[in-house]
């Protein structure tokens, strides 16, 4: 609770800047917690999401980067530890040239699985312009999701703590729907979607 308590004086004292700073440090976090201010009428909930968005997109783009500015001679010498090597390496690279958008968008709401997708996708090399377009997309939903959450439960924090898991299960699943869905029927069409 502490933490919760300070969170609200930081949000009191500097507003959508520490929406915006918060969530490139804490994400989730802090979109439940300014969500739940904006309920209470502290915050706008429409800004809290276009901050609390931009924080994320920052947050996310680093470590594309981070990725992809380790070259061969990184992963000849650390890979190892990451389970990667060359070889492994060409072949994420084809991965994420034909799959890699819907790979973002299904991984985007699981925690721990969210954050090495997306040093993997700089290290494949994954085109930064579809990198952002689809990530940016999952980053929407999971800011709206979340602080929505937050303004309709933040009033109990162990209550929400619980909804949370809920909710990344939903988006998770609803996402992969919407994939198969989009393949189902390009199959039907006869249309090729290779480069989502």
């Amino acid at each position: 609770m502490d933490t919760f308590q300070n969170l609200i004086h930081y949000f009191a004292q500097y507003k959508y800047l520490v929406v915006f700073i918060g969530t490139i440090i804490a994400g989730e976090t802090i979109l439940l917690a300014a969500g739940f201010l904006a309920s209470l009428g502290h915050l706008n909930i429409f800004l809290v999401m276009l901050f609390g968005g931009g924080g994320v997109v920052v947050a996310d783009t680093l470590w594309y980067w981070i990725g992809y500015l380790n070259n061969d001679k990184f992963i000849m010498k650390y890979g190892r530890y990451i389970f990667l090597d060359i070889h492994r390496v060409e072949q994420l690279k084809n991965y994420f040239t034909k799959h890699g958008g819907k790979t973002l968008l299904i991984t985007k709401p699981i925690y721990g699985i969210r954050t090495p997708t997306l040093l993997i996708a700089g290290i494949a090399k994954m085109n930064f312009l579809r990198f952002l377009l689809f990530n940016t997309l999952g980053i929407f939903i999971l800011v709206i999701a979340f602080t929505t959450l937050g303004y309709l439960f933040g009033h109990s924090w162990a209550l929400l703590d619980q909804y949370t898991v809920y909710l990344r299960i939903f988006l998770a699943v609803i996402l992969l729907t919407i994939l198969i869905l989009i393949l189902y029927l390009s199959k039907k069409t006869g249309e090729k979607i290779n480069q989502f």
